[in-house]
Parts: C-alpha cells; sequence; structure tokens
C-alpha cells in the first residue's frame, strides 16, 4: 500500500485459531474485572471519545452535529436490532463486546502504527487498510473495519 515518504509505519497482526480466542478471553475477563482500558490512549476514537462511559458523546454532538446524526441512527439501529433500549448501558456495553471478538469472524486483524509517527501518517495506515479489504473483496472475503 501506499504511504507518504515510504515510511510505511504499520504493523499487521494476524489473529485465528486459539490465538484469537486467547486475546478475546483476555480482554473480557479485563472488562468483566472492571479494567476498561489499561494502555495510554494516544488518539480518541471519536472526538470526546476517549473511554466508553454514558452520555460519551456530548462533545461530538456539539462541535460537529452532522456526524453525530449519523454515528447516533447507527446506534439506533445496531442497538435496536439486538433488542438494546437506549438506557440499557449495561447491554450496550455487553454488545460493544463483540468487537473484541470480531463479531464471531474466523479471523482477525490488528493494524497498528508506530507511537512516533504523527496525525499526517494516520491516512497511510487507511491506506493500508483500503488495500486489505479490496483484496479480500477480490478473493470473495467479506470484511469489517472495527474501531477499537
Amino acid at each position: 500500500a501506499p504511504s507518504s515518504s515510504n515510511l510505511q509505519p504499520w504493523k499487521i497482526y494476524l489473529l485465528h485459531g486459539q490465538n484469537r480466542q486467547k486475546l478475546t478471553k483476555i480482554i473480557q475477563s479485563k472488562l468483566d474485572t472492571g479494567v476498561k482500558i489499561d494502555v495510554p490512549i494516544q488518539f480518541p476514537l471519536h472526538p470526546g471519545v476517549y473511554l466508553p462511559a454514558p452520555g460519551f458523546p456530548n462533545e461530538m454532538k456539539q462541535k460537529i452535529p452532522k456526524h453525530y446524526q449519523r454515528y447516533s441512527a447507527l446506534g439506533k439501529k445496531r442497538y435496536g436490532a439486538a433488542d438494546i433500549k437506549r438506557g440499557d448501558f449495561e447491554g450496550r456495553m455487553k454488545e460493544g463486546f463483540r468487537a473484541y471478538d470480531w463479531f464471531g469472524a474466523p479471523v482477525g486483524l490488528i493494524l497498528t502504527i508506530n507511537k512516533n509517527m504523527v496525525y499526517g501518517n494516520i491516512p497511510d495506515l487507511g491506506l493500508l487498510l483500503q488495500t486489505i479489504m479490496l483484496l479480500c473483496e477480490q478473493y470473495g472475503l467479506s470484511t469489517c473495519t472495527l474501531g477499537a
């Protein structure tokens, strides 16, 4: 995949079988004991979103309302399909955990970027991800991106 100045600042970890199951169990045990995030966060997942907590998208709602509307509409569809009510924080967290199990997919990829890179290098990771997804599609494999 292309990258700025050919830096290729990424690492790709492919997980399947026992290794994927082991990582899922480790994450689940941390969530079960109340550990939400035990590594430093370099970049928030969305504007104003550093930790999963009730009401966390407020900054997004205020600063970028058009994008918040899309975010909110997706949440209504996703949690509505699972019959999880708006105020059911525990149910929403449980459903959200499915991302850490790759929604049951047999293979998961984790893409990381070198911690010394800057915001300008993040698009390189996106280009790599899109290249992987397009190649998978070419070979009849479905993909889904997850930010976690």
